[in-house]
C-alpha cells in the first residue's frame, strides 16, 4: 500500500513538472530526492531472502565461493572483511543503484526527475532493484556513463562504462549503440529494420539463424551469455511477441521515432535513440530465449526514462502526457497487483 501511495504522489509531481515547473521546481526536486531515498530504503532494507536471487548473494557474502564480476566481487569482499551483515550489504548496493540513477537524470535535466522516477518505479525497479541487484546497479551506472558521454565527459564516461561491466558483464553489449552514436541513420531505415525483426519473431526467425549459424552465438563471446542461448535449458523459453513488455516497447519506439526529427534532444542524441531501438530488436530477435532477451532489452531500454520526458516536455502535449501516465500506471498496476507483488511477494524490515 505504501508503494502505491508514493507512486501516486510522484504522479502529482509529474503533472506539476509539466504545467508549472518554474513555480514548483524546488519542491519537485525535493520530492524526487525523497522518493529516490525511499526507493533505496525500500529495496535495501527488504528482508534478506525475500527475493529468489538473494540466496546466492548472501552465500557469497559469507563464503565468497561464487564467481561474480570484479566490481561486485570487490564490494562483497569489503563487506565480508568487515563482517557486515546482509542488510547493510543490500542497503549499500541499493544506495549505489539509486545514486547513479538520480545523478544521471539530474545531469541530463532536473525537470525530468519526477517523470523519470515514475517510469522507473512502474516496472524496472520492481524486477531489477528488488531481484537482480547486480543488473540494477550495473545498468544505472551505464545510464550515467551514457549521459556523461552525451555531455562530452569522455574519460569519466569510459571509467563508469568499465565499472558497469564490473557489476554485470552484459553491460559490454552497450558498446553497440556507443559505436553507432557517430553514425546518423535516417529514422525510416531504423524503423524498417526494427519492424522487420519484430514481425520475424512471430516465426522465430532469430532462433533459426542462431541454430544454423553458430557464429552468431560465438560473437556474443562469454560462455555465461552463450548459456542463455542453448535450446532446451531453463533459460530458453519462448517470449511471445504480443507480451505486454514487447508491445509497450513497440508503441513507445514508434512514438519516439515519429517525433525524433522534431525534438532536438532526441534528434541530436543518436545514442539514446539507437539504444531504445536495440531494446526492441533484442527482445524480438532472441524471443525464444526469454531470459537473455529480457535482460538485454531491459539494459538498452534504460534510456526510456530520458526519452519519454524529453518528448512530452518539448512538445508540451497534454494528450501525450495523459497517454504515457496511463501506460505507466497500467504497467505498475499489472506488475504490482495482478502479478501478486503486493501480496507476500516481498518482506521488509521497514
Amino acid at each position: 500500500m505504501l508503494y502505491t501511495i508514493m507512486f501516486f504522489i510522484m504522479l502529482i509531481n509529474v503533472v506539476l513538472s509539466f504545467s508549472s515547473w518554474e513555480r514548483y521546481k524546488y519542491f519537485i526536486i525535493s520530492m524526487s530526492t525523497i522518493y529516490c531515498i525511499w526507493l533505496m530504503l525500500y529495496s535495501g532494507l527488504r528482508e534478506p531472502g525475500s527475493s529468489p536471487d538473494d540466496i546466492n548473494y548472501i552465500y557469497n557474502l559469507y563464503y565468497g565461493k561464487l564467481d561474480f564480476e570484479w566490481a561486485f566481487a570487490c564490494v562483497t569482499d569489503f563487506f565480508r572483511f568487515y563482517r557486515a551483515n546482509e542488510s547493510n550489504y543490500f542497503l549499500f548496493v541499493s544506495m549505489l543503484t539509486q545514486v547513479s540513477l538520480f545523478v544521471a537524470i539530474y545531469i541530463y535535466s532536473p525537470r525530468f526527475l519526477a517523470f523519470a522516477l515514475l517510469i522507473y518505479s512502474s516496472h524496472v525497479y520492481l524486477y531489477r532493484d528488488l531481484v537482480q541487484i547486480r543488473a540494477g546497479v550495473a545498468y544505472n551506472i551505464l545510464l550515467l556513463s551514457m549521459i556523461l558521454l552525451i555531455n562530452r565527459k569522455h574519460l569519466l564516461s569510459m571509467i563508469l562504462y568499465f565499472f558497469s561491466i564490473g557489476f554485470h558483464k552484459t553491460s559490454s553489449l552497450s558498446l553497440i549503440p556507443i559505436i553507432l552514436n557517430k553514425v546518423h541513420v535516417k529514422t525510416k531505415y531504423v524503423v524498417m529494420i526494427a519492424l522487420l525483426i519484430y514481425f520475424s519473431s512471430f516465426i522465430n526467425f532469430g532462433t533459426y539463424l542462431i541454430n544454423h549459424f553458430p557464429l552468431l552465438t560465438s560473437m556474443l563471446s562469454e560462455n555465461a551469455i552463450a548459456t542463455y542461448l542453448e535450446e532446451g535449458n531453463e533459460y530458453a523459453k519462448e517470449l511471445s511477441p504480443l507480451n505486454p513488455t514487447t508491445i509497450k516497447l513497440l508503441v513507445v519506439f514508434m512514438c519516439v521515432s515519429y517525433f525524433r526529427d522534431r525534438i532536438p534532444e532526441i534528434k541530436e542524441n543518436n545514442l539514446l535513440y539507437y539504444s531504445y531501438a536495440l531494446s526492441l530488436i533484442f527482445i524480438s530477435f532472441f524471443n525464444s530465449f526469454n531470459v537473455f532477451a529480457s535482460r538485454m532489452s531491459s539494459m538498452f531500454a534504460i534510456v526510456e526514462i530520458i526519452l519519454i520526458p524529453a518528448m512530452v516536455f518539448y512538445l508540451r502535449s497534454k494528450l501525450l502526457l495523459f497517454v504515457f501516465i496511463s501506460i505507466y500506471t497500467l504497467q505498475f498496476s499489472i506488475n504490482y497487483y495482478l502479478k501478486g507483488m503486493s501480496f507476500g511477494g516481498f518482506l521488509y524490515l521497514l
